[in-house]
């Protein structure tokens, strides 16, 4: 079979391969498979608790995962680079085979965490492998429109990942619930097979132990999670230690001086931390919220958790088909403009009670907002003319995500926690997590319509100096 040939960023419009279909539905299968996994335990993890034990480990079993992640992110940099896609699929899929067995039989706390982060390892490496791959294998123009498709993958499991794990629950065993997914991992060697053997690796070089950084990564980044969702006392002073390895690790997992955001793929990363620390600290506490201070049913804050979804979704199409005419800036202040609107929606309901219709709305626009800037940014840095290579853009942009979700989270844990004696506790820490989105995003709004203004400016100036030198 004729591996696929890598598309030119300057291909025509139209060019197509037809094995990139089959590349597509591969990208799709990856994405679902991590998307899954990080969703599906929100509603099974109660009852892997009552059957395996051990109070303490709850924090551990639930971030095993996402922790994981992020060091198989970190290592899939230099695994693309230097051993190709083949190989770094086939490690993703072996580490995903044991993770799942391991979870099938897992017998008590310890196996179980050492299940989730294997699955965490293949997750990670998947999603980072599909990112490049959307560079690797189609054109600039198609991108959008890819990342549009991919989009689908990620929302879908987060629809119905928790009512299927329900039902699971219900019918069988959670034991189920991974047993279903090795019927995916079957079908995404089947639809890989063959597919990628022209995308060999682009360097060699081998220097430095390759697991050195994503096994520092995971202990100053698991123990920083750790650290902030639990009540203050003396163990913070290691927060300091844990934070500072976190960063080190980081910084060389991304470009040079990427907070100044100078280029397109800082600026891109920046974004991304940025949103996703805004939208998933709010999101993954306002269920509570709605269920504990408002005494909602689980079906009502099931309910935030499908409009931000589909309001992602409806946001990327929106990026990909109405707005390609606008400039990258153009599309990421505008995402941020909506999202200042879904904020306010929310506002509404935190701080004057006005139903729950406020907040659907607020989460729906939150989401539109959030697809517009996630397409935005993966356009802007895979259609980047810089020195990176695609492992490197794709794990930087992935590395963002997956630290904005993990610290967001934390945050949100440790404003929880510090209020939760209080009789209106669940009230003060989501009132304080609005503060804190808002503020953010209103610096992002801020920078971004100065950045639009000069860019702008620049243009009308360049135009203008035209028929002069003519």
């Amino acid at each position: 079979m004729t591996p696929p040939v890598p598309c030119s960023p300057t291909a025509p419009q139209g060019s197509s391969d037809p094995l990139n279909v089959r590349v597509l539905v591969g990208i799709l299968m990856l994405t679902a498979l991590h998307a899954f996994n990080e969703l599906v335990l929100v509603v099974a993890m109660p009852s892997i608790h009552t059957e395996l034990g051990g109070e303490q480990w709850y924090g551990l079993m639930m971030g095993a995962y996402v922790v994981a992640s992020i060091s198989g992110m970190i290592w899939t940099a230099k695994g693309l680079d230097s051993k190709g896609a083949t190989t770094v699929l086939a490690i993703s899929l072996w580490c995903l085979l044991a993770g799942h067995i391991l979870a099938i039989i897992s017998w008590d706390v310890g196996s179980f965490v050492l299940a989730r982060t294997l699955q965490g390892i293949g997750g990670g490496i998947s999603l980072t492998l599909a990112f490049a791959l959307v560079k690797l294998c189609f054109c600039a123009t198609s991108r959008p429109r890819v990342l549009s498709i991919v989009d689908i993958a990620w929302v879908i499991p987060s629809l119905i990942a928790p009512v299927i794990g329900a039902w699971l629950l219900e019918v069988a065993h959670w034991r189920f619930i991974f047993a279903v997914q090795l019927v995916l991992l079957a079908l995404s060697v089947l639809i890989f097979r063959g597919q990628l053997n022209g995308l060999g690796p682009e360097s060699h070089n081998t220097r430095g132990n390759p697991l050195k950084e994503p096994l520092l990564m995971a202990l100053g980044l698991g123990l920083m999670i750790y650290l902030l969702a639990t009540p203050f006392g003396w163990h913070w002073s290691l927060l300091l230690p844990a934070a500072m390895l976190s960063i080190r690790v980081t910084a060389t997992n991304m470009p040079q001086q990427w907070w100044l955001a100078r280029e397109p793929l800082s600026i891109s990363v920046c974004i991304t931390l940025a949103c996703c620390t805004i939208f998933f600290g709010l999101q993954t506490y306002f269920p509570l919220y709605l269920t504990q201070a408002l005494h909602t049913d689980n079906l009502q804050a099931g309910v935030v958790l499908t409009l931000a979804s589909l309001g992602w979704l409806s946001g990327s199409n929106v990026r990909a088909r109405l707005l390609t005419g606008l400039g990258q800036i153009t599309c990421l202040w505008l995402g941020f403009s909506v999202l200042l609107l879904g904020l306010a929606c929310l506002g509404v309901m935190i701080t004057l009670h006005y139903g729950l219709a406020a907040a659907y709305a607020g989460w729906f626009v939150g989401g539109l907002a959030m697809g517009i800037i996630n397409n935005a940014c993966k356009s802007f840095a895979v259609n980047s003319a810089g020195p990176h290579t695609p492992g490197q853009i794709a794990t930087a942009i992935s590395l963002a995500t997956n630290i904005g979700i993990g610290f967001s989270i934390a945050l949100g844990g440790a404003i929880k926690n510090s209020v939760a004696a209080q009789p209106s506790g669940i009230e003060q820490a989501i009132f304080l997590l609005w503060l804190v989105s808002g503020a953010l995003t209103l610096c992002c709004w801020g920078l971004l319509s100065f950045a639009s203004l000069r860019q702008f400016r620049n243009k009308r100036n360049h135009s203008q100096q035209e028929p002069l030198s003519d």
